[in-house]
């Protein structure tokens, strides 16, 4: 590991190259930074974008596969302590990384550090807090989006699933976090934007309900199972039968 670089930043993109201009404009350049683009699409949709910075670290896809796939890329090129993953569509706010790598030199004993964040949909910007975050509000529902968080990297114990089609992330975190080592910090370091059009995303919605329940499944918790039950019925207006929720 090259031990002069604290934090990586792995962006994964694919056919959105102003979102990914804006993305890598928002990201100030440290010393101790290293930023890799990860691009899922084989015509190699952001490499004009990318080879305007010299300092960035462009790996391509000869095939498209998901998004898992694309971090998980990121994760084995990776030589920084830390980690810290975006999409191309969302951006960091002012200040990002300077607060991100003040956490990392104060509180290096914590091995995920979770953000407040803003939010941007078509009624406007709106702030996210994350205080009450707890172990057990995350194994009924995921409130961290990617780009919230930094992880180091020798406590990541799973890689992303690729065999999931939609909430890798949420799956990524049960995965990892240790409630121990885990530490809010109350800055606001990401714009997480849901007005980009994305027809990828409707197109997986009838998967949710599904990959919901094999989250469930694979992170046991059999208090929580009405709890569990009742937000499948709020969000799907479904309820699972005996045998499909553990």
């Amino acid at each position: 590991m090259n031990n002069n670089k604290l934090l990586t930043i792995i962006i994964t993109t694919y056919k959105r190259p102003l979102q990914l201009k804006r993305c890598i404009e928002s990201i100030q350049k440290k010393e101790y930074l290293e930023i890799l683009v990860v691009d899922d699409c084989p015509k190699k949709s952001g490499q004009l974008i990318t080879n305007q910075y010299s300092y960035i670290n462009y790996l391509s896809k000869a095939d498209k596969s998901n998004v898992a796939n694309s971090r998980n890329i990121g994760i084995a090129h990776s030589n920084a302590k830390y980690i810290l993953f975006l999409d191309d569509d969302d951006y960091l706010l002012n200040n990002a990384i300077d607060e991100i790598l003040q956490g990392i030199n104060c509180f290096s004993n914590f091995n995920f550090h979770f953000y407040n964040y803003l939010i941007k949909d078509l009624y406007g910007e709106h702030e996210k807090r994350l205080s009450n975050i707890s172990l057990n509000s995350l194994l009924i529902v995921n409130s961290i989006p990617i780009g919230g968080f930094v992880i180091k990297k020798e406590s990541i114990k799973k890689n992303f699933d690729e065999k999931l089609k939609t909430h890798e992330d949420w799956n990524f975190i049960l995965d990892n976090l240790d409630e121990k080592f885990t530490l809010h910090r109350k800055k606001f370091i990401v714009m997480i934007d849901k007005t980009t059009e994305n027809s990828i995303l409707k197109d997986l919605a009838n998967y949710f309900y599904e990959d919901f329940l094999t989250i469930y499944n694979s992170h046991p918790a059999p208090k929580l199972r009405e709890e569990r039950a009742s937000k499948l019925f709020k969000l799907f207006s479904k309820r699972p039968n005996e045998n499909e929720l553990a």
